[in-house]
């Protein structure tokens, strides 16, 4: 799969809400799209699912215009907006059904319902009303609602905005999950510190305009120094054989051991090669973590956006 957007722009009166936005991603992953409030995210995606027009510019999906073709590319795209109607009136059974019985052929709806309700864990709460739900039960309504036709690029904005840390950590748990299915997701949001576990690509955009976007590997690494200092202890005594091999296996550098706590650096790129070598050399590890560190995605916003903490 691959999205084009190309030289997007839109105003609403004098204001420039996108100038000129241009990104390319490919396959698929989560993708990050990080800016402030009033960067001009929620334009996009809005443009992206073909819910508004540009006033200039196209979105290719595949090389197919969502612009002159938006009824033939909507059943690829599912976009989930950053609130759930508060309707008092209606139960998220009905809610629900009210979808599958609209995109859904008729001998394939209860399987579709079963597996979509299953999957994003609103099967518990079925009879409740919408109204009565908390902001976390809404956002599962909300996924649940965006999966049932399975498009192919899910355009999400703000999915964790006033969710708990442990509803932000199921909720990624399950785009994790659509990911390895073969998913495109792009995720709007400006909670960086969460976005920088969940992401392998990113698109900042700040002020209307696309300043950086690619893997976000590529991206922190290029705006930020290459090495990073990493702390982290042994459950129990770790021989010096094993500590060279992990060394070798690693690529890590200047490492200190004070008893059982370690500490060392490893290039930013590498840092995934470090936990894959502790357990192929089965390293006891008790806990570990980056030492002095900001979040680097909040850095690389920082650096690329020119904006002061």
């Amino acid at each position: 799969m691959k999205l084009v957007v190309d030289k997007l722009t839109k105003r609403y009166g004098m204001i420039t809400a996108l100038d000129q936005v241009s990104f390319e991603l490919s396959g698929s992953g989560i993708i990050g799209f990080v800016g402030a409030n009033g960067a001009g995210k929620t334009t996009a995606l809005r443009i992206m699912c073909a819910l508004e027009e540009p006033d200039s510019g196209d979105v290719l999906l595949d090389g197919v215009s969502m612009i002159d073709y938006p009824e033939k590319m909507r059943s690829r795209i599912g976009f989930m907006p950053d609130s759930l109607p508060d309707a008092s009136d209606i139960t998220v059974k009905e809610y629900l059904e009210f979808f599958i019985n609209s995109f859904i052929e008729k001998d394939k709806r209860r399987e579709r319902f079963d597996e979509m309700a299953e999957f994003s864990g609103v099967a518990t709460f079925l009879p409740r009303k919408l109204a009565e739900l908390s902001k976390g039960m809404k956002q599962r309504v909300s996924l649940a609602r965006l999966l049932i036709h399975d498009p192919e690029l899910l355009l999400l904005d703000e999915p964790a905005a006033g969710l708990d840390p442990r509803g932000r950590i199921e909720l990624y748990s399950m785009l994790k999950k659509l990911a390895d299915r073969g998913k495109m997701i792009f995720l709007s949001s400006h909670i960086l510190a969460e976005l920088e576990n969940m992401v392998d690509s990113v698109v900042i955009i700040d002020r209307g305009h696309v300043l950086r976007y690619g893997p976000l590997e590529s991206a922190v690494v290029a705006s930020q120094a290459p090495f990073e200092k990493v702390s982290f202890n042994a459950l129990g005594d770790v021989p010096d054989a094993l500590v060279q091999e992990f060394i070798l296996r690693s690529g890590v550098r200047n490492l200190v051991r004070n008893g059982r706590i370690f500490e060392c650096e490893i290039e930013c790129v590498n840092f995934a090669r470090m936990l894959i070598a502790m357990g192929e050399c089965r390293f006891p590890v008790g806990w570990l973590r980056r030492v002095d560190r900001t979040v680097e995605l909040e850095k690389l916003f920082l650096d690329v956006t020119g904006r002061e903490v």
